[in-house]
């Protein structure tokens, strides 16, 4: 999968009727996400109220009993709200990562001998399966991804923590 070009995924309707999205259950519970684009609900259409692009850094941690690992991710997050044509708001959002990330991998020894190196992403990008969104204040989010839209990397499936929504690709 390579994030870098992410479709992107979307919240939609939280508080309106009208959007054919599926609704997220409770973790640990998980729903796949079909898809959907603008010619099978043109009601997705709609103006661009707000762009916002974000920077992150996020670092990954894998340890075994032989080896640690880590990789050190930045990029940038763009969400955008968008009035669809019913009314509603619908919310997107799309990972740019960067072209390179570090990686550190270390072996069991004592002292530990480490290998940190900088990688370019490849085809399948930088190790990242999950994309989490935080900070929903409702009982209830129905979510899905635009096959229309820019991207080609779609999430498998979606679930509901209190609070929050979790995508997972791969």
């Amino acid at each position: 999968m390579n994030i870098s070009r992410l479709i992107p995924l979307f919240l939609a309707g939280v508080s309106g009727p009208a959007v054919q999205a599926v609704t997220l259950p409770p973790y640990p519970s998980q729903v796949a996400l079909p898809g959907t684009s603008v010619a099978a609900q043109p009601h997705l259409a709609g103006t661009v109220v707000e762009d916002l692009l974000t920077p992150f850094a996020y670092r990954l941690e894998h340890n075994t009993a032989e080896t640690g690992s880590t990789w050190d991710l930045t990029g940038t997050v763009q969400s955008q709200v968008v009035r669809a044509v019913d009314g509603t708001f619908d919310f997107y959002w799309r990972v740019l990562p960067d072209a390179q990330y570090e990686s550190q991998i270390c072996g069991s020894e004592d002292p530990p001998q480490c290998i940190i190196s900088t990688q370019t992403s490849g085809p399948n990008g930088p190790p990242l399966s999950d994309f989490h969104v935080g900070s929903f204040n409702v009982p209830e989010v129905r979510a899905d991804w635009r096959s229309d839209g820019p991207g080609e990397a779609a999430p498998r499936m979606g679930w509901f923590w209190p609070g929050a929504v979790n995508f997972q690709f791969g």
